[in-house]
């Protein structure tokens, strides 16, 4: 959509990083746009009984924010309609990444306040960065990591009121060495259960979970397995929680089995004590999970097809009872020859009332959102996102980041699509609304002028979403000198299977390389580095849009000038040895380097 109002760059931008709806038609979004220094900016936008506002670019005190005005909320939640507290991170004026939060009050939104971390628990760490964010009816409670001692450490900071406590950190069991968080769920104030990754010597890595009462966090709990079910290295990851009341959760996630295959697993908890994780087929790959009451849980993923190909499923338990999984159908004519499809989130209303999204490969190739919603626990069929361009409506490339169901079955979903001109539009769409709307932007005082990032024909991760993904813990690439032009082939594992991976080069984040992990979640890729890069420091980088993970290195680019007769360096066909460590896996890989002559 056309922009005329100084807050949004000519280009357009941003995404729905969030979601929260209170009840039926009152809920708030937030995320990023691009703004006209085409830098990613924070907003918030709240609908009334239906009617959604304008988006509101978060505000921060005079000599707080780098002047290019990065910033992004990652996550809200709200007590009731129009009192919600959000999160999220800003490029301060030393640029350095700084974690902030904003709150509504009767659907005002104060400025952000930087977050100042009392008590000692978080000094001497670097850049904490705060990821989820859950509150109720007495307080917050926001889960985060940061780095001490070069190491990642978890922590948990909760809200009384307005007054936050002291951070608190877990004691890592050993030989544990750092850890990362990667969700939680809440039901009431000072009532969680956090989920993540203990990483271990010798790149193991174990799937845990620790658990909060009245307030009061308990040891770190390592999930268990039956015997004879992991690896020699028991890896093994959670990547979905939801808790329908106090201890008693269910999780998803992924373990690699005796013979190095990865599996999908679900597993429980009753009053804080977990059960033996319950691994799936080996097709099936659960993303995410929503339980609305003790023993009725939904999840959702994708599983891999007779013909080897990536499709959606969803599978629901009764009252601890697990049923079979049902795949998601598409009519005829929507999807690719060679069809690849995903379910991402899903949130439910109330038993058998659910709404799961995702996204497929088009007729084009092109990746689209699509929804699929259960009614009376019936799934119905797979439907491609409409949106409302111009004066008529259109299905277009786009993805559904975030999706949240109230009452009565409404669901409101929000995330991105890319119009016909190639830029990418910020997009909020409910269940009784057809087709999607579009944000608008307030005036705000911006220079006239701005500098466009240079197009290309994949949609590239905004600066500040490569600036916050963490160093590789070993080289992405082992010579780090690099040549414009070359031409790098990098097969390496650790994604989630058949999630899709990028390979982007940056300072202005250009995607080099593309593809899908396979059902080991190993990936191959192959890139040329822009000529246009200048000499310098850039960073590189592996990034997986869906799940939000990846990893950087910086890197020495040369601007070369190449001979017609061949490489400046010689043998064109050097191998360099890659080492990858992502989501606790680390292997080595090779990596062809090549000139284009």
């Amino acid at each position: 959509m056309t922009h005329n109002d100084g807050a949004h760059s000519e280009n357009g931008g941003g995404e729905v990083k969030s979601i929260v709806c209170s009840s039926a038609g009152n809920c708030t979004a937030v995320g990023e746009f691009t703004n006209p220094f085409t830098y990613p900016q924070a907003f918030t936008m709240s609908s009334v009984n239906g009617v959604w506002s304008r988006a509101r670019p978060t505000t921060f005190a005079n000599g707080v924010r780098n002047p290019s005005g990065e910033s992004e909320l990652l996550s809200v939640s709200c007590a009731s309609a129009g009192n919600c507290v959000a999160i999220g991170y800003f490029r301060d004026t030393l640029d350095r990444d700084q974690a902030f939060i904003t709150s509504s009050s009767s659907g005002a939104w104060t400025p952000a306040v930087p977050v100042v971390f009392t008590g000692g628990a978080l000094l001497n760490s670097s850049s904490p960065v705060l990821k989820e964010i859950s509150c109720s009816v007495g307080g917050c409670t926001v889960v985060g990591y940061a780095t001490k001692a070069g190491k990642l450490t978890p922590f948990a900071i909760s809200s009384t009121g307005e007054t936050w406590g002291t951070p608190a950190t877990w004691v890592l069991p050993n030989p544990a060495t750092e850890a990362t968080l990667n969700g939680f769920s809440c039901v009431s104030a000072g009532n969680c259960t956090a989920l993540g990754t203990l990483y271990l010597p010798q790149s193991q890595y174990r799937a845990f979970a620790v658990t909060s009462t009245s307030g009061s966090w308990g040891p770190i709990t390592m999930i268990p397995f039956p015997d004879n079910t992991l690896n020699s290295f028991a890896e093994s990851e959670l990547t979905g929680i939801s808790c329908a009341s106090a201890g008693n959760c269910s999780a998803v996630g992924y373990f690699a089995n005796t013979a190095g295959d990865y599996l999908g697993f679900t597993v429980t908890s009753t009053g804080g004590d977990w059960s033996l994780a319950r691994p799936e087929s080996a097709t099936h790959f659960p993303n995410a999970i929503h339980c609305t009451s003790t023993g009725d849980c939904t999840v959702v993923g994708q599983y891999r097809n007779v013909s080897g190909r990536t499709q959606p499923y969803t599978v629901t338990s009764t009252s601890g009872a697990w049923g079979s999984p049902e795949p998601v159908s598409f009519a005829a004519g929507v999807q690719n020859a060679s069809p690849t499809a995903v379910l991402q989130n899903v949130s439910c209303s109330s038993i058998g009332s659910c709404t799961a999204t995702g996204y497929f490969q088009n007729t084009d190739g092109a990746n689209e959102a699509f929804t699929t919603t259960s009614v009376g626990g019936v799934w119905g069929p797979a439907r491609p996102v409409l949106y409302a361009t111009g004066s008529g409506t259109s299905r277009r490339p786009g993805y559904i980041r975030a999706v949240s169901c109230t009452s009565g079955g409404l669901c409101t979903v929000g995330g991105r699509f890319t119009l016909s001109s190639g830029n990418d539009e910020i997009f909020v769409m409910s269940s009784n609304e057809a087709p999607p709307a579009t944000t608008t932007l307030p005036a705000t005082t911006v220079p006239s002028s701005s500098t466009v990032a240079p197009t290309t024909t994949l949609a590239p991760p905004a600066l500040d979403t490569v600036r916050a993904l963490p160093p590789a813990p070993t080289p992405i690439v082992a010579d780090n000198s690099i040549d414009t032009g070359e031409t790098i082939t990098v097969s390496f594992g650790g994604f989630t299977p058949f999630e899709f991976v990028q390979l982007v080069v940056a300072s202005t984040p250009q995607v080099i390389g593309s593809g899908y992990a396979n059902a080991q979640g190993v990936v191959t890729l192959t890139g040329n580095l822009p000529t246009n890069l200048t000499s310098g420091t850039h960073t590189l980088a592996v990034y997986a849009p869906g799940s939000g993970s990846g990893f950087t290195q910086p890197i020495t680019v040369t601007a070369l000038t190449l001979p017609t007769t061949g490489s400046a360096r010689g043998d064109g066909g050097a191998q360099v040895a890659l080492w990858v460590l992502l989501a606790g896996i680390g292997i080595a890989v090779v990596v062809t380097r090549r000139h284009n002559a």
